[in-house]
């Protein structure tokens, strides 16, 4: 019996007093639910088909929008994103977009839109809001560029809860206006205001109540990142003067470092690498690698090594990958910044090629998916040993590009200032499978995993296949049990065989795969 994405657990024959079940496979589609996905690093952890033409992948839709430099958050079918809105009034909205094509579900105002205006030869005049909205157990997160704080619905867009946070904490803005997004960890939702003595905010993501507040740091347009050091889970922000790590349930300081970070913008988030974390800012500023390391039952931190006005990101958050950071860094450079390899444990770069601007790139595998600023997007290999460019091709078609691409559920995003694009970077699915069995003697049973057409099997989903069991089908899946059997690869299909528990009645099996 072959069995579909879709089915549920069904009978698919009889041996004996054994019933035999369904070769189901698993699906590993992600959300995006935040700022440079789910993890908040970059990273896509979702398989996908980076085997693209040579014009790029299947383009499934394409949508206009007015200026921002939000990246894209996506959760179910709704995609959110924060666009301005000149008319009648200069407004921030959040949007919501039907994934499957693009039609506007709803917006709401979530703040006035007035910024300091970005350099219009470069940005094409086309300033707006640069956090980006988070998803999180059906409901969207923003903070806005005048740092109001808010919480809506996912499903209509109504308003369930917001702060003025310069009204109510006395934050303090800074050049440029607020782009951080907010971090959720650990039931907290996390923002810095800049206010003296108030400056970190820890808000309940159901009601907004307030749960901690301290500190005081000059907020920064970097977003803080999740961070585990000595096995603690924690918060780490990247301020003026400071690069402070904290709890996110209290507001406790785990470890703080003391580093001076430039008056106008510092937008890049902070990396992770092993015991290093990794800090990156334009106008003068350069780079730092910190150490944080175990000091009794607390953590302290220290410079690693440090490189001024060199290795300069002017927002452009970098990604990791085996001890090495890659991402474009220049000040200033729109459109020339140049894609750049750095060992991070030396700060010595190991290749650079120029051309990329002021875009923004995330991992998938050992691949850098790298878009330019004038909306390019290029494959590349995250290797040390040099630049290996696979491939490149037009994402957008208009407008700048100051932002990450996204990915989920088989799709890739890509915003510029003028245009949402979406591609098709499914990954074909394989063959449907057929569970067969039979017994061989008193208590011996045999099982067969074939092609459901009688084609012979590709040997390399044996990786992905486990087999479970179970003496009652309605049980939970999460209730069966795996049994530990290996399968080898004999004349074009998978076989195993199973020893009957005695005594057993009935006995089903499961074949999952990823």
């Amino acid at each position: 019996m072959t069995i579909s994405r879709t089915d549920p657990f069904l009978v698919a024959g009889f041996v004996g007093a054994v019933f035999l079940g369904a070769v189901v496979p698993r699906i590993r589609a992600e959300a995006w639910p935040a700022y440079r996905g789910p993890t908040g690093d970059g990273v896509c952890h979702e398989a996908i088909d980076l085997d693209w033409p040579a014009g790029g992948p299947p383009l499934l839709w394409r949508k206009p929008l007015t200026d921002g430099f939000s990246s894209v958050t996506v959760a179910g079918d709704r995609v959110f994103t924060l666009i301005r809105q000149r008319t009648p009034q200069d407004r921030e909205l959040c949007v919501a977009l039907r994934v499957s094509d693009g039609t506007t579900l709803w917006s709401t105002d979530v703040g006035p839109a007035g910024y300091d205006s970005g350099p219009e030869g470069v940005s094409g005049g086309s300033d707006g809001p640069r956090s980006t909205p988070v998803f999180h157990n059906d409901r969207v997160y923003v903070y806005a560029s005048h740092m109001e704080l808010s919480c809506l619905d996912a499903a209509t867009g109504a308003m369930l809860w917001d702060h003025d946070l310069i009204g109510e904490f006395g934050g303090v803005n800074i050049p440029w206006q607020s782009a951080a997004s907010p971090l959720i960890c650990e039931g907290a939702v996390l923002v810095n205001c800049g206010a003296a003595g108030q400056s970190l905010l820890g808000f309940d993501p159901v009601d907004g109540a307030l749960l901690w507040k301290g500190g005081s740091y000059n907020c920064t347009q970097a977003t803080p990142v999740v961070a585990d050091f000595g096995g603690r889970v924690q918060a780490v922000f990247l301020t003026r003067r400071v690069v402070v790590s904290v709890a996110p349930a209290n507001g406790e300081v785990l470890w703080a470092h003391n580093i001076t970070m430039n008056a106008t913008s510092t937008a890049a988030s902070p990396v992770t690498s092993g015991d290093l974390v990794f800090v990156s800012s334009g106008y003068g500023t350069g780079a730092a690698a910190i150490q944080v390391a175990q000091d009794g039952e607390a953590l302290a931190a220290s410079e690693f090594w440090r490189k001024r006005a060199e290795l300069m990101s002017h927002w452009m958050t970098p990604v990791e990958h085996e001890g090495h950071v890659y991402g474009q860094f220049g000040y200033a450079d729109y459109t020339t910044a140049p894609l750049q390899c750095i060992d991070v444990r030396t700060g010595i770069i190991q290749w650079t090629t120029p051309g990329f601007g002021h875009g923004g790139l995330i991992r998938v595998g050992d691949q850098l998916l790298a878009m330019t600023d004038r909306g390019y997007l290029a494959r590349v290999e995250a290797t040390p040993t040099a630049y290996h460019e696979r491939q490149r091709f037009r994402a957008v078609n208009s407008g700048v590009v100051w932002n990450a691409p996204a990915i989920s559920d088989g799709r890739l995003y890509v915003r510029s200032t003028k245009e949402l694009a979406v591609y098709d970077v499914s990954l074909a699915p394989p063959a449907p499978l057929r569970l067969e069995g039979e017994l061989t003697g008193p208590g011996f049973l045999r099982l067969r995993i074939g092609n459901a057409d009688a084609t012979p099997v590709d040997p390399g989903r044996l990786g992905g296949i486990e087999v479970l069991a179970a003496d009652d089908p309605s049980v939970s899946i999460l209730e069966w049990e795996a049994t530990g059997i290996v399968p080898t690869w004999v004349d074009g299909a998978f076989e195993f065989e199973e020893t009957i528990p005695a005594g057993t009645a009935r006995r089903f099996y499961r074949v999952v795969e990823d």
